[in-house]
């Protein structure tokens, strides 16, 4: 079994425990509707929608029936981190997918063959526009010593054409 095969087991078995551990405290004896009939109508939808937002607690929409301040207070208190952990646990889900997804890990790494190609490419004409530099700089510096040569090959010769006058 290759790592691909291994990761897809991994999400497949998350999946099946996220789908096993649910609860849905006030339908535990309703069966989930489904989509699967492709004859289906907006009023089985409507259905499925009604059940799944039957199912979800929503405590936190029952604070305005306490008498006491503090109560309501202690009760949004708990409901805030609730739905923090709840919100918490679907992040962590998601993450938990993406790393695990095989299309989405080929995807990155897709993306990051291609950062690295385009980062090598850079690289490479850099180093070729340095090359280009030192060559020129090197073919520059050649020609000034040519002419310096030359210059001082000339005040040589001159320096001997005036000795010769003078003898």
């Amino acid at each position: 079994m290759n790592n691909s095969d291994n990761d897809l087991d991994k999400f497949r078995v998350k999946v099946l425990i996220n789908e096993k551990t649910i609860a849905w405290p006030l339908a535990s004896s309703i069966q989930p509707p489904t989509l699967d009939h492709p004859g289906e109508t907006n009023a089985s939808l409507t259905t499925i929608l009604q059940y799944f937002n039957g199912c979800m607690p929503n405590n936190y929409d029952n604070n305005k029936n306490y008498e006491c301040r503090k109560t309501t207070r202690a009760t949004e208190r708990q409901d805030r981190i609730e739905r923090a952990r709840r919100t918490n646990e679907e992040v962590n889900n998601v993450i938990f997918a993406k790393e695990n997804d095989p299309r989405i890990i080929t995807e990155n790494k897709a993306a990051r063959d291609l950062k690295e190609t385009k980062h090598h490419a850079h690289l490479v004409a850099i180093q070729k526009r340095c090359e280009i530099e030192e060559e020129q700089q090197k073919h520059e510096t050649d020609a000034a010593a040519v002419v310096c040569a030359v210059s001082e090959e000339r005040r040589r010769l001159e320096t001997e054409r005036v000795l010769k006058e003078r003898d």
